[in-house]
């Protein structure tokens, strides 16, 4: 133990030192030599006790009854059950996992509180009892995502603890009613085959086609620039992935060789891959849900993004040296970097930007196919070990959206001039909306016929007779933590200020029969929009009798948004199946619909954007 020299007042040695500054020593503790363990106090405080990780027989009963590639992590739950002194926890669980909730739950049951005996002190008072016992409540509900988190259910039921797997920490535990702990369950899968499929596809096809460049070795080579995705069972094995991708190219020369069923070459690899893992804060690096993905891969400075956090600083630090363009020195330089980058250029191909997905499933590749329609995507199934190419028609699911918006506006009376479409044919919203509307054509028309006033507060034009007000549903989502409060107090305000009516309704799951049931007769409600899931009005919106729309396309249709995503070019079927030829092939015809539901660069719709990341009822001004 190191010792220092005494700084107190008490001193009488100390008034007369001289005011010098004394140097300030610090003295970091010597690593441990190896084979020997540290002592418990210099131990940080997130290592597990040695009753855990020394308990052979704990070991041996996770290694059997679990699968030996799903990492549940028995040991840091048992320790944060133990650290809270929790006496009835609750497990909850997608369906994927439900089969081994009982299988958990004896163990947790089992060894939680073991090296309690007869005279340990727990910190309260129990010194007496051997073993505390106990209770292990499985909450089997349907559970979509992390955003399905029942805290509340678990609060009911007087819960010390919930334990959630599968998904990760979208509803903070600061907001949670009971104390809560994520367990992401990562998936142990062969990188090394995700990386051979990758380069044997792209390989196959840059020795079929002549458009090949070369890289800063003067190698003739096929740039691909790979974006890494996955879902959070998979986020180590994404982050491998594009490390292991980036090295390729840079390998020995065994690691190279293109093999074929007739011969076998020792060949340069003739594809150079540069891989990023893209990340949407606050989730994870490369992590991906149904209702958020990262956004704008198309036009991602990639080299930037291939850049370490270092290089980047570097990289700014260096351009603030440089000399000012204005100067004659400045310019001098300025066209030697332009005559270089047109000689590179000259000489290598344009990259190929691709998006790379690990997941057994479609329905996060989708999110990030919305987000990014001009990409090509490749997906990776890790259960049968295949990568294929998957398809999304975004011009289709976009006409769909803007249908049911207009169908709104029109239902509304409401007119925006920012909201039009650009082309001359189709700047008078009200002709579509009377084409759109079916079972509310009646109400549409009549609504149309009227002159609407301009309001003061808004951009938007509303009809505002005396007719009644029409009635706007607000579904918020019971599912879990699905429903954000703060979400439904904006939009009930947006509603109100424009004079239309609001209904809210509380909803576990939305079936088109249900709200079939709450939208009839003249007095019902016209249209529904709900806070629960963005991707339950992306894909089966058009399945209901009315609309139902997001919380970002009611942003829309009242003109809350400027500039929509949902306007498209296409004004036939013929042209609709070219643009959508034009995106899959990598054209940016389309723009990306947005997938932000928990991303904090998000707008007023999603969850993280101010007042509304504390999900709770605010008046807004109402």
């Amino acid at each position: 133990m190191s010792t220092r020299p005494s700084s107190s007042s008490s001193d009488p040695t100390a008034a007369a030192a001289p005011s010098t500054k004394p140097r300030r020593i610090i003295r970091r503790p010597k690593p441990s030599p190896s084979g020997t363990s540290s002592s418990s106090t210099n131990a940080p405080s997130s290592t597990l006790p040695p009753h855990l990780t020394s308990n052979r027989h704990l070991h041996h009963v996770i290694s059997t009854t679990l699968p030996s590639d799903y990492e549940f992590e028995i040991l840091k739950t048992i320790d944060r059950i133990e650290k809270t002194k929790a006496l009835h926890v609750a497990l909850q669980m997608p369906e994927g996992l439900l089969m081994y909730a009982a299988v958990v739950a004896d163990i947790l049951r089992r060894f939680s509180y073991a090296a309690v005996t007869v005279g340990d002190h727990t910190g309260d008072g129990d010194a007496s009892s051997k073993k505390r016992q106990i209770d292990i409540s499985i909450l089997s509900d349907v559970t979509y995502g992390a955003c399905c988190i029942d805290d509340l259910t678990a609060s009911s039921l007087q819960v010390d603890l919930l334990v959630h797997y599968g998904h990760s920490c979208l509803v903070p535990t600061t907001v949670t009613d009971v104390p809560c702990l994520y367990v992401f369950v990562e998936i142990r899968v062969d990188v090394g085959h995700l990386v051979e499929c990758v380069r044997l596809t792209f390989e196959q096809e840059a020795s079929t086609v002549d458009d090949v460049g070369k890289d800063d070795e003067g190698r003739h080579v096929k740039i691909v620039e790979c974006a890494v995705m996955g879902t959070v069972q998979f986020r180590s094995a994404v982050v491998e992935a594009a490390q292991r991708l980036n090295r390729l190219h840079h390998d020995d020369d065994d690691s190279c060789i293109i093999k074929n069923d007739q011969e076998s070459s020792t060949a340069r690899s003739l594809v150079q891959f540069q891989a990023i893992v893209p990340q949407a804060k606050p989730l994870s690096p490369g992590e991906v849900l149904g209702c958020t993905a990262p956004s704008g891969l198309a036009t991602l400075d990639w080299k930037e993004a291939m850049m370490t956090p270092r290089e980047r600083r570097e990289f700014a630090k260096k351009n603030q040296q440089d000399v000012n363009v204005a100067s004659p020195t400045g310019q001098v330089a300025l066209q030697q970097q332009t005559q270089e980058g047109e000689a590179t250029a000259s000489t290598s191909s344009k990259p190929e930007r691709i998006m790379i997905f690990l997941a057994d499933g479609r329905f996060h590749l989708e999110a990030a196919m919305i987000s990014n329609p001009s990409l090509r995507a490749l997906r990776y199934d890790p259960y049968s070990k295949t990568l294929t190419e998957e398809k999304y028609e975004i011009v289709k699911m976009k006409r769909l959206r803007r249908e049911a918006v207009e169908k709104v506006r029109g239902l509304l009376g409401i007119s925006c001039g920012s909201m039009t479409r650009g082309d001359g044919q189709r700047n008078q919203v009200a002709n579509d909306v009377s084409n759109i509307a079916q079972s509310g054509e009646d109400i549409a028309n009549s609504l149309l016929s009227e002159q609407p006033t301009i309001s003061s507060s808004s951009s938007c034009s509303t009809s505002n007779n005396n007719r009644p007000p029409k009635t706007i549903g607000i579904i918020l989502g019971t599912l879990g933590r699905q429903g954000n409060p703060g979400i439904l107090a904006r939009i009930r305000s947006l509603l109100h200020k424009r004079g239309v009516r609001t209904m809210i309704v509380l909803l576990s799951e939305i079936f088109p029969k249900k709200l079939e049931m709450l939208s009839g007769g003249s007095g019902g409600v016209c249209a529904w929009v709900q806070i629960a899931c963005p991707r339950l009005s992306v894909d089966w919106g058009h399945y209901f009798t009315v609309p139902v729309l997001s919380p970002f396309e009611l942003f829309v249709a009242l003109g809350e948004v400027a500039d929509s995503t949902l306007w498209s070019r296409a004004t036939s079927a013929v042209e609709e199946e070219s643009q959508q030829i034009t995106s899959n092939q990598g054209g940016d015809i389309e723009g990306g619909y947005p997938m932000d539901f928990y991303s904090k660069a998000g707008g007023p719709w999603t969850n993280y954007f101010e007042e509304n990341n504390d999900r709770k009822v605010l008046a807004y001004g109402t």
